[in-house]
């Protein structure tokens, strides 16, 4: 096994798992909001 040390700025996003840029306004944003306050509440 090799283990490599990495900064997080060196890793690059799976293609197999595309993530969204949400910003405040996109119902996925605000429903992330929703979802970390009942879980933190």
């Amino acid at each position: 096994m090799v283990i490599e040390r990495k900064h997080t700025a060196e890793l690059l996003p799976a293609d197999y798992n595309p993530r969204k840029d949400l910003k405040p306004g996109d119902a996925e944003y605000e429903m992330a909001g929703e979802v970390h306050c009942v879980l933190l509440g």
